[in-house]
């Protein structure tokens, strides 16, 4: 898979990049759940990557 799809495909549901990885576990909810969260207060999230081993993801919340 290509690296600017498996970014996109991060906030998917139950989706996990490196599955096979021994001893990390998870169920691959957690960035749907920000998003959703984020999306609900009517913000976005943005996610920015060089190479795979930097991520940053950023969003803004307003009272």
């Amino acid at each position: 898979m290509e690296f600017e799809s498996e970014l996109q495909s991060l906030f998917d549901r139950y989706y996990m990049i490196d599955k096979d990885q021994q001893g990390v576990q998870g169920s691959g909810l957690g960035l749907a759940i920000v998003k959703h969260i984020l999306e609900i207060h009517g913000s976005k999230i943005k996610i920015h990557s060089d190479s795979k081993s930097f991520t940053e993801f950023e969003f803004e919340l307003t009272p």
